[in-house]
Parts: C-alpha cells; sequence; structure tokens
C-alpha cells in the first residue's frame, strides 16, 4: 500500500462514510448487496460490530477500504471487507486482513464461491473452507395456519448456524420466531429468514408461507449450511429460489 493511504481505526469514521465505503465497494459485487442505511446498523448490530477491532484505509480524507470485524467465539468474525473498485489490486485488502489478523488468533469470512479472484486472494494469505453456506430467495405463496410465537431462547444451536444467525447475534435485533409442529423459523420484519429449523418439508414450507404472510415481502434466507438438507429442500418446495453459495473460510 503507497505511503499516501491512511490506516485508521474504524471507531475515528462516522457510520455514514463506513457505509458509503460499503455500498461503493459492493457495488459490482456478483448478487446485489445494497441496503439501505437503516439495514445496514441493523446488520452491523445483529453481527455484534466492534468500530475499534474494525479498520479503514483512507486517501485525501476520504475511505476507500474497510474490513468490518466482530468478535466471536473462536477470534474475530468478518462482515465485510470492502474496497472502492478504483483502488483496487494496490494492496489495501491484504493491509486490512493483516491488520486484523495482527489482533486476533483466528478470522472467519465468507466468500461467494463464483468469486474466485477474491478466493485465489484469501487462500493466498492463508485461509482454509471451512463449508459451504447456501443462499436463497423468492416470492414464496402465503398460507393461513396458526403459527406459535416463542422466544429464541427455546430453539436449540442445532442447526449449524453461521456467525450472524447465532443466538448470540439474533438475541441482538429480536427477531420474529414461530415454531409450527416440531418446527421452527426465525425472521425480520424486512423479510429475511434467519433460519428454519425442521425436519419435515411440508412444516417447514407452511412455516415459510406464513412468514410471507406476516412480512407482506418476499423473502431471502443467507448461509443456510448445506448439509441441513430438509431445510434446502423446503427452501425449494415453497418456490424460493437457489440464487448461489458462499464458503466460509478461516485462518487460524
Amino acid at each position: 500500500m503507497a505511503s499516501d493511504f491512511n490506516l485508521i481505526r474504524l471507531d475515528s469514521s462516522e457510520p455514514e462514510k463506513v457505509y458509503d465505503c460499503f455500498l461503493k465497494g459492493f457495488a459490482d459485487y456478483n448478487l446485489k448487496i445494497q441496503p439501505t442505511f437503516e439495514e445496514f446498523l441493523i446488520f452491523l448490530k445483529r453481527n455484534g460490530f466492534d468500530p475499534h477491532l474494525s479498520f479503514g484505509v483512507t486517501y485525501e480524507r476520504m475511505l476507500v477500504g474497510i474490513i468490518l470485524n466482530c468478535p466471536s467465539n473462536s477470534g474475530f468474525y468478518s462482515c465485510g471487507l470492502a474496497v472502492r473498485p478504483k483502488y483496487r489490486s494496490g494492496g489495501i485488502g491484504k493491509t486490512l486482513i493483516n491488520k486484523t489478523l495482527s489482533c486476533t488468533s483466528s478470522l472467519t469470512l465468507e466468500c461467494l464461491d463464483v468469486n474466485l479472484p477474491a478466493l485465489s486472494f484469501y487462500e493466498k494469505l492463508g485461509f482454509r473452507k471451512v463449508r459451504r453456506l447456501m443462499l436463497y430467495s423468492g416470492k414464496v405463496d402465503e398460507a393461513d395456519i396458526q403459527a406459535k410465537e416463542v422466544p429464541l431462547s427455546s430453539i436449540l444451536d442445532e442447526y449449524r448456524p453461521s456467525h450472524q444467525n447465532t443466538r448470540e447475534a439474533l438475541e441482538r435485533i429480536k427477531p420474529l420466531c414461530y415454531t409450527f409442529g416440531s418446527s421452527f423459523i426465525s425472521f425480520s420484519s424486512f423479510g429475511e429468514v434467519h433460519f428454519l429449523i425442521t425436519k419435515d418439508v411440508e412444516e417447514g414450507v407452511k412455516l415459510l408461507s406464513f412468514a410471507s404472510r406476516e412480512t407482506g415481502r418476499p423473502l431471502s434466507a443467507i448461509n443456510i449450511d448445506e448439509r441441513n438438507t430438509i431445510t434446502l429442500e423446503a427452501f425449494s418446495r415453497a418456490g424460493m429460489k437457489y440464487i448461489g453459495s458462499q464458503l466460509e473460510l478461516i485462518k487460524s
């Protein structure tokens, strides 16, 4: 990274400037990642974003690169590494990763499996693949069922959640949680399904239909472990479209 770029902690930057860099950095991503400012703040809160443990690179007082870090049980989790297109290939991403690794013994992040340049970048830095996480989106036909609202604490973590779908992460945003039969679902008013725990495909479909009715929106689901095959079948049976997958990567 050139000497006229400065490395900073993000607690010295205004959230609006971090948001702008995030949007610009993901503007040409393989999937659309363009949240509103309100959605972005909820996203940070959900993940446990710590601005003191997160870093940015500035050029002429403008943020040109950021890494958004969150403490986790295993070290740090990065919920976003973004560099403005004009400033890529100059070592900014590597600088942000290395600075983060100087503060923790382990760093976990996700990358779309079709983003081959990024995957190559991470592998050269010593990251290894852990698992594949699936992404779904789409309109679901509404169903009139009587699902019962339950507290998040009643739901077990046996569905192998990614960092942003753990109980600890969801407790920060107080999601909508319901049960039907022996199945559970958690979702937001924005239509994002955090998890669907089911051993019965039809129960899963009905809960997705219930979530669609409650939110009045198309649904989306991110980072569903591919080993949860019944859950994945429920998404497909409900009419949600598979839109891609991410690889969970870790360096420790």
